[in-house]
């Protein structure tokens, strides 16, 4: 069963790493202030919310990929 749990945290943490660079740049584009006033390409501007979600959900999940591959380790059945 642990090896389960080393495989579910290992594809979050690659999942969720992948994710998040995937949106760096545009999340960076839109903290800088320039895509919330439009004056980037118009799919950027209008998606900053979506960017900027899918950012953060990416690094949650290799956050949570990297606390269950650590109490996989430490909590053995």
């Amino acid at each position: 069963m642990r090896r389960a749990w080393m495989v579910i945290g290992v594809m979050l943490l690659g999942g969720g790493l992948a994710g998040a660079s995937m949106e760096d740049s545009p999340h960076n584009a839109c903290t800088a202030g320039l895509g919330s006033y439009g004056s980037l390409s118009g799919d950027l501007a209008r998606n900053c919310g979506l960017h900027n979600s899918l950012f953060l959900a990416g690094i949650a999940a290799a956050f949570f990929g990297l606390a269950v591959m650590v109490a996989a380790l430490v909590f053995r059945n």
